[in-house]
Parts: structure tokens; C-alpha cells; sequence
């Protein structure tokens, strides 16, 4: 994977064929990404590379969750198999850091984060990390916060400070290989909710949002990907986001408990409905079950047709 400039001591690199900015936007096509669950007797390095071997190719990068403890395997980043998977710059890695502490569910405030209550202990630490490892990262704050939010956390106001004080002190410390990515919900029903929140693009290099096919699992219509993608797609381009590049933070879709073949379908209509999107550059399946089953490993022709995506000429062009 090659960023666009970069070059090696040496004979002259190849040049790829489509490559990345400098905030890591492919020329062309999109990059193809991951969230996967550890499998049983599995580390997530080892999941990840399970799933590669399923489908024919490596992915682009990753989707990996942390807390803002700074402690243990839950708030220190990269850990040790984030940097096993982005050894190399085999794969880049999209760090999804939240305010909410696993385990026991407490939340930060946005307003103690703006006061610097955390820079020392948590802020600089990771910001110091993310640096001395070098590698590319998407990272992300507090995703989903226009509707996740808990009461006391604070309202878009709080966030968006919150938010450009952790971006101000990256800034001050140099580090210079985290692109800054606001993911939000992406449904109908925060139009008037969801600007309040955006820090503002001096602040964002990618704009993002979580769009699934959850059908009956959360009493829905079923949607295909052209369905599901399109109408927060179509409102971020009348709506002044229409010059960033969009990321899929999470996407996926369940089964269709009266039909099937329709999962593996879905994932068949997935490419042609990116091809129409044209700001779509970076997708990252939700391959878990959490609250609805979007795993692609559960039956072997959802596999195999994820895999065909995968393979497709606009998602495997040399980076």
C-alpha cells in the first residue's frame, strides 16, 4: 500500500495503480475493510487472518474499539495485534476511541475531556504511541455521539470542543500519521441533530456513518445496499459534506428468515451499489454478532459471495 509521494531509498518503487493521498484516499475504487470477532481460541490477528484466507485477499484495514482508560488491552493502542496487523503497512488500522470505559459502562464527559482533565493520563500517552509507531491510522472519536450520547456526557456543543482539543493537542505533539475521521449515525432522524455535532473541517479529513440492513432483527423494511447507503449519502451531498471523503464504519446486513438466498444476494448487489457513490472511499464490514447477526462467515454462499466483492476490480486495485 503506497501513499501518493512517498518514496524508498534505492531503485524507484513501482507505482501503483491507484494511490492513496496524503490523508490515505484512494485515486480510485475503494479501500476494503474489517470488523471482525475474535474467534474462539483466536487473537484478533489470527481472526483477521482466518477470514483473509476465507475470502482470497487481505483487507485494506481494520476496525478496532478502544476506551479512554489508557489501561490494559482495552485503552492502550495500538496493542500488540493491532501491530501485528499493521506490520509493514500490510493493512492500516481504523482506532474507533470512545469515551465509554468497557467493562464497567462509565462515560467521560466531553466538557472534562475540553478542560485537559485527561491529557496528561490519557491524551498525550495515546497521542505518543499512535506517533512513535508511525503507521498509518483512522481515528476516530466517540462514533455514533449524536446518538449514543448518555445523560451527563454533554450535547454537540461539548463534543465538538471535546473533540477539537484532542485534535489541537495530536497537533502540538507532531503527530502526523492519524487521519481524523467523524463517524455518526447515518439515519434518518438526526438531520437536525447530527450538524451540531461535525467539528468542522479544519478539524475532520473523512466524514463517515454505521448504514446496516437490520430488516426484522430491529423491525425494519428490508433494504438493499443501494437502500441503505443512498439516503444519508444524498443528504451528506446537499448538506455541505459533499467535499470529504465517506467512510462506511460499520456496514453489513442479516438473513432474511423467510428467504434464503437473500444475504448472499445482498453482498452480490454490494459493489454495484458502491460504483453509484461515488465518495464512498473506505468500507469496513461489521462481521459480528452483537445485537443483529451480520456475519458473513455463517453460511457458506454469503462467504463466498463477500468474497466475490472482495475480489472485484473496484475494491483490489494496487494501492
Amino acid at each position: 500500500m503506497t501513499v501518493s509521494g512517498s518514496s524508498t531509498a534505492g531503485a524507484a518503487p513501482q507505482q501503483p495503480d491507484c494511490p492513496l493521498n496524503e490523508i490515505y484516499v484512494p485515486e480510485c475504487g475503494v479501500l476494503w475493510g474489517i470488523y471482525t470477532e475474535t474467534a474462539e481460541g483466536r487473537n484478533p490477528y489470527t481472526s483477521v487472518l482466518d477470514l483473509e484466507s476465507d475470502i482470497g485477499r487481505q483487507f485494506d484495514f481494520v476496525h478496532r474499539y478502544h476506551d479512554f482508560s489508557n489501561q490494559g488491552s482495552q485503552g492502550r493502542f495500538p496493542d500488540q495485534w493491532e501491530q501485528q496487523l499493521g506490520a509493514d503497512d500490510e493493512r492500516m488500522l481504523l482506532i474507533n476511541w470512545t469515551t465509554r470505559i468497557h467493562g464497567t459502562d462509565e462515560r467521560v464527559s466531553w466538557d472534562e475531556v475540553d478542560s485537559g482533565a485527561y491529557d496528561e493520563s490519557v491524551i498525550r500517552p495515546v497521542a505518543q504511541r499512535l506517533k512513535d509507531w508511525g503507521k498509518p491510522v483512522f481515528l476516530a472519536f466517540d462514533h455514533e455521539a449524536e446518538g449514543n450520547r448518555r445523560p451527563g456526557q454533554g450535547d454537540g456543543w461539548d463534543y465538538v470542543q471535546a473533540w477539537r482539543h484532542i485534535y489541537d493537542v495530536f497537533e502540538q505533539m507532531g503527530v502526523d500519521n492519524v487521519v481524523w475521521t467523524w463517524l455518526h449515525v447515518g439515519w434518518t432522524g438526526h438531520e437536525e441533530t447530527t450538524p451540531n455535532f461535525y467539528p468542522g473541517d479544519d478539524y475532520v479529513d473523512w466524514i463517515g456513518y454505521d448504514p446496516f440492513n437490520y430488516y426484522v432483527c430491529r423491525d425494519n423494511e428490508w433494504r438493499s445496499p443501494g437502500e441503505a447507503f443512498g439516503t444519508w449519502y444524498n443528504w451528506l451531498q446537499r448538506n455541505g459534506f459533499d467535499h470529504k471523503p465517506i467512510m462506511l464504519g460499520e456496514y453489513g446486513t442479516v438473513a432474511d428468515p423467510e428467504n434464503e438466498w437473500a444475504q448472499a444476494e445482498w453482498y452480490r448487489n454490494l459493489v454495484p451499489a458502491l460504483e453509484k457513490y461515488p465518495n464512498i472511499k473506505a468500507v469496513a464490514q461489521f462481521n459480528t454478532y452483537k445485537h443483529c447477526d451480520t456475519r458473513v462467515s455463517t453460511r457458506p454462499d454469503v462467504l463466498e459471495a463477500f468474497a466475490d466483492a472482495g475480489r472485484h476490480d473496484y475494491v483490489t486495485l494496487d494501492r
